[in-house]
């Protein structure tokens, strides 16, 4: 069915046959008829009491008739889906409530999430990530501890599912795979951390080129951050988003809502490049140009491009040489981030862009160091490229804890918190990332004042050892490091009970997929601090501006 069905074609839907229970086959019949639910659901001209009786008919007959355990479970989760698309599109709230409160009825939670936990999470993710964009929308944006608290469990279930994923812990199937990464990459931009849906939809494409989610996300996250973040406007910034928006539109299995959402950008986009006194067809010859630019041959260039490494903006819409090395400043085109005020964060972004450099020059070695170097070397050690190749793998790990804990600083000294008077207060004598905010409460006001505080506190919540922290896991395996013995195995070798270092020993293809993960989560933080200043930044440019006006008429 697609868009121009007439509802007549749902008639089907009200009545269903005991006959269509029988096990034979099941799976296909029910599957379609869900299908056509959904369809239905997103049908412009049907009604939704019509919707909600079809719906509520057909969940009592499968579960009345259907006794096998396992398809039961099967059932729930994709009823939850179906009921999931039904309150976001009549806007629900009593059904997203009456979801979450089956979905934690403790029976039902055990068995889903101990028979199908993989599936389950996703689910279960999905249903919070469309009740947050709901009462989101309802509070016009502004932030919530409550509403925080949703994305923050469904981002707990989708980056732990990821990280096991590509740890090789779990299997997932292709198609859930690329499922989890269109719901990471809307979770993220959810919380305005721009950089994270553009990496995760990036490995969409590569995994599967026709995804109808990808040019919608795209194109959202992309305006997002040309409105958002203070950046240099660029034309060929501009093209990406009208491409993604021309081809979300044009795609047939986009989601009605999805293109709706896209014209206005795609106008507003438009009549951009009609106001800096350009064309299209001129942006879209630079960008041939540009894709028959010869490609960087260097390898460790090529290996900070492949995994997305370098620290600047421009690479997130093009892929010319500017997009190679780190160009990340505070400094933009709007006036307000050249005040006076901001030249001190620009020096702390320049120490904690070198530290990642050194971390993710560490990480190149890890993987593709093939001789020591001579002052090195060390006779009859067989061990001792491997041994040298883990000490850079070990050094990128703890590098990227030490860059958080330096945004920490910036953190306090952005928003003019004394640190000292903090500690006092809480008598400790340290503060780091994870803690500070335990250490200062920040207040609802504060996070709404500087969209990019939630993106940093969000990071942090996903490293820290609360509730619905993703990778807790990390702070014990950085603490092994600094304060124990961490050895680092192959993935052949089995941990022995008679190793004394049993319990702080990891593989080797395990600390490289955990530690290119935190990379990416340390640069997404890097720069939520430097759109952090440049926000705080309009702050002091007014306040100052305030204090100004009140010696003249003082005067």
């Amino acid at each position: 069915m697609n868009k121009d069905n007439d509802p007549k074609d749902f008639e089907g839907l009200f009545v269903i046959d005991e006959k269509f229970f029988n096990m034979v086959n099941l799976k296909e019949r029910f599957d379609f008829h869900v299908r056509l639910i959904r369809t239905m659901i997103s049908h412009e001209n049907v009604k939704r009491d019509d919707v909600k009786l079809v719906i509520n008919n057909f969940m009592l007959s499968s579960f009345h008739y259907v006794k096998d355990e396992r398809f039961r479970l099967y059932m729930h989760l994709e009823f939850f889906l179906t009921l999931s698309h039904y309150a976001e599109t009549f806007k629900s709230k009593d059904t997203f409530d009456n979801i979450i409160s089956n979905f934690h009825d403790p029976k039902l939670k055990v068995k889903l999430f101990n028979k199908e936990p993989l599936r389950a999470s996703l689910v279960y993710a999905e249903v919070f990530l469309k009740y947050y964009g709901l009462k989101n929308e309802e509070n016009d944006g502004w932030f919530s501890v409550e509403n925080f608290e949703m994305i923050r469990k469904a981002k707990f279930h989708l980056l732990k599912v990821y990280a096991q994923a590509v740890e090789r812990k779990n299997k997932l199937s292709e198609g859930d795979f690329n499922y989890c990464l269109v719901l990471l990459s809307a979770c993220f931009m959810h919380l305005s951390r721009w950089f994270e849906p553009l990496f995760y939809l990036r490995l969409l494409k590569l995994s599967s080129s026709a995804d109808p989610n990808y040019d919608y996300l795209v194109a959202m996250t992309l305006d997002a951050l040309k409105d958002k973040s203070c950046l240099n406007y660029n034309g060929q910034l501009l093209l990406k988003i009208i491409d993604c928006c021309r081809n979300a539109i044009d795609n047939p299995k986009a989601v009605r809502g999805q293109k709706a959402h896209l014209a206005p950008i795609l106008d507003r986009c438009l009549n951009d490049i009609a106001f800096a006194k350009l064309s299209v067809e001129v942006l879209r010859k630079h960008q041939k140009n540009i894709a028959n630019e010869k490609g960087v041959k260097n390898k460790y260039l090529v290996y900070c491009r492949d995994n997305e490494l370098f620290v600047n903006e421009h690479s997130f819409f093009c892929t010319c040489r500017r997009g190679i090395g780190d160009s990340l400043e505070i400094r933009t085109a709007h006036v307000h981030t050249h005040i006076e005020w901001v030249k001190k964060f620009e020096e702390v972004l320049k120490v904690i862009v070198s530290d990642f450099a050194l971390g993710r020059f560490s990480l190149f070695h890890s993987e593709t160091a093939v001789a020591m170097p001579d002052n090195h070397r060390r006779k009859n050690k067989a061990d001792a490229l491997s041994l040298y190749r883990d000490a850079h793998l070990k050094n990128a790990f703890k590098i990227c804890y030490s860059i958080l804990d330096q945004i920490c600083y910036g953190i306090f000294e952005g928003m003019e918190i004394d640190i000292e008077s903090v500690l006092k207060q809480n008598k400790s004598t340290k503060v780091y990332f994870l803690n500070m905010w335990d250490l200062y409460e920040f207040s609802e006001s504060d996070f709404r004042g500087n969209m990019y505080l939630i993106s940093l506190y969000s990071l942090a919540r996903d490293l820290d050892r609360t509730d619905y922290s993703a990778l807790k896991s990390f702070k014990a395996i950085r603490n092994a490091m600094e304060h124990k013995l961490l050895f680092v195995r192959e993935k052949r070798q089995r941990k022995s009970k008679n190793d004394f270092y049993s319990d702080v020993s990891i593989s080797r293809e395990e600390l490289i997929a955990k530690t290119k993960l935190l990379m990416i989560l340390t640069k997404s933080a890097i720069l939520s601090f430097a759109y952090f200043i440049r926000r705080q930044s309009k702050v002091m440019e007014a306040k100052h501006e305030r204090t100004e006006r009140s010696i003249e008429i003082c005067s």
